[in-house]
């Protein structure tokens, strides 16, 4: 060190700020400062635990568990934009996603991996999965002569369910002919 003379001194600045003193007054009033009393008054020095800079206990607890929330959000969202993730789980990727149209799949030294294909409106997604997880989506646009028709993730077939039992729509047999149709054929592309 260069200046130890100048450590030593913050070092006493910093434990002298620590001091609290309970002073008490000739006429028996008690007062609390941080500085030593003045004369005529008894003095009581009080040791104060040091403040430490570490955060308070269960902090990275608290921490992981907005972490985790924040992932849960970001999934729910992504799910509901028909979008895979990295972090979703097999089953939140088949919600986004519905049924691969490919799956390709084998064993590496971290366990059971996946390369799952999927065509959806007018992009392709290649999606990596590890252990049941999504670790990896890569995203291109189709070109015209290639999009097909995709098949149906499970939000599209639940939202085809609702718009069936909707009771604006009981009574017209032919958008209701229409519906069953394509809730029949989303169930069989699954």
């Amino acid at each position: 060190m260069r200046h130890p003379t100048l450590l030593a001194l913050l070092l006493l600045a910093s434990a002298c700020a620590q001091a609290q003193y309970q002073c008490r007054q000739p006429d028996g009033a008690t007062r609390f400062q941080q500085t030593p009393c003045a004369s005529g008054e008894a003095e009581t020095a009080l040791k104060l635990p040091a403040r430490s800079a570490a955060p308070p206990p269960g902090t990275e607890a608290r921490r992981a568990q907005l972490d985790e929330l924040d992932r849960r959000v970001a999934v729910r969202k992504a799910i509901e934009a028909g979008q895979p993730l990295v972090s979703m789980s097999l089953a939140e990727l088949d919600l986004a996603l519905g049924r691969a149209e490919e799956v390709q799949s084998g064993q590496q030294v971290g366990g059971h991996y996946e390369h799952r294909f999927y065509s959806r409106n007018g992009r392709q997604y290649a999606v990596t999965t590890q252990n049941g997880v999504v670790t990896a989506v890569q995203e291109r646009a189709l070109p015209p002569t290639e999009r097909a028709k995709p098949c149906a993730s499970a939000r599209e077939i639940r939202d085809l369910e609702i718009e069936i039992s909707k009771i604006a729509n009981r009574d017209n047999a032919r958008l209701q002919a229409d519906l069953q149709r394509r809730l029949a054929e989303a169930r069989a592309c699954r």
